[in-house]
């Protein structure tokens, strides 16, 4: 009795996931497009599609941990091979060989993928519309193979180039015809007999492509769509969407949250924090900013300026806070010293 588990080279204990890629690999490497006029390989080909019909479905897979692959046979809706109605050409095979066409039995969706990237903005260009100059990849289909992954196509011997085959089934006096997809040409009416070079068998390859978007204020920390940006795997339907999210790039003196609030550390000497007074910082929008403190401030307590921060949106912004840092004197002239000294005995005899 066959061992489906060894068959497909995974314990009994695997997960469904472990199941179908191993199926996969071994599907590719045997199937008989790959493999023209190679009885062993097809042999090969059918017991891993025996064994992934199998083990993929979890009624089947228990019924045949229960009892074997008789619990599974043709009485119970298992496989036979026998039968030339058995579609065992499911999704998985199918994304396999990159099958685009349906044979009026199978209704197959194709649909052009998403691209989904990030762009990081410097801080010029936040609090104005920019033009930013986008370079990344997408996925066409192969046009050397057209999108086949292989090459030399001829009539498929058993549907005669119809991707559909018909059995005949008579039930006392009643002849009932079922058509099924061809399992050998996976419906598409031809065989190949070699790999495509240029996409190495997946039909697909790699597009560099440029665009330009502008990106407008309040973007930040958001996505937006460009329509039929993204991936082209199918020609003949509408690209796939590219979704682009705007992020900020790290600033020196800066940090954020997605509030759109700012962090500023600002050092500070312990006689100006006594003596409070003005102070002016750079923005990050490279704009000064003026602000007083109280004589005596609470230096651990942040500072806030209103609608300081990034940009929500054209009229609004968070707000940016401030953090003070003692920052003590290394280097002071004898005059310094002499005044601190004063000072220092001048506190110390209020204590007294």
């Amino acid at each position: 009795m066959a061992n489906y588990y060894e068959i497909l080279g995974v314990s009994k204990t695997a997960t469904a996931d472990e199941i179908k890629s191993a199926y996969r690999k071994l599907a590719k490497k045997y199937h008989p497009d790959v493999n023209p006029d190679n009885p062993e390989a097809e042999e090969k080909f059918k017991q891993c599609t025996e064994a992934y019909e199998t083990l993929s479905n979890s009624d089947k897979r228990r019924d045949y941990d229960n009892f074997g692959s008789s619990g599974v046979g043709p009485q119970t809706g298992g496989v036979n091979f026998g039968n030339t109605n058995f579609n065992y050409f499911n999704n998985d095979i199918e994304w396999m060989f990159n099958q685009v066409r349906g044979n009026g039995t199978y209704a197959q969706i194709r649909q052009n993928t998403d691209i989904r990237i990030s762009i990081h903005l410097k801080a010029n260009q936040i609090f104005h519309d920019s033009k930013i100059n986008l370079r990344y990849n997408i996925k066409i289909g192969c046009p050397d193979c057209s999108n086949e992954g292989q090459i030399n196509p001829t009539p498929c011997d058993v549907c005669k180039g119809t991707g559909v085959v018909s059995q005949r089934q008579q039930y006392g006096n009643q002849i009932t015809e079922t058509r099924f997809q061809c399992r050998k040409c996976f419906g598409k009416g031809k065989t190949f007999s070699k790999t495509c070079d240029k996409c190495q068998g997946f039909g697909l390859k790699n597009k560099s492509v440029e665009k330009e978007e502008i990106i407008k204020v309040g973007s930040l920390f958001k996505q937006f769509m460009v329509a039929n940006g993204g991936n082209h795997e199918y020609p003949d339907l509408p690209a796939g969407n590219l979704y682009i999210h705007v992020d900020l790039e790290k600033q020196p003196n800066f940090e954020h949250d997605i509030q759109y609030n700012l962090l500023y550390k600002q050092t500070i000497d312990p006689v100006q924090a006594i003596m409070g007074g003005e102070f002016t910082i750079k923005g990050i929008d490279g704009k000064n900013i003026t602000f007083m403190l109280e004589k005596g401030f609470d230096y651990k307590k942040l500072e806030k300026i209103n609608n300081q921060g990034l940009p929500k949106s054209p009229t609004e912004r968070g707000d940016l806070y401030i953090q003070f840092e003692f920052e003590s004197p290394k280097n002071i002239t004898e005059e310094e010293e002499e005044l601190l000294i004063k000072y220092l005995d001048s506190r110390k005899n209020k204590k007294d």
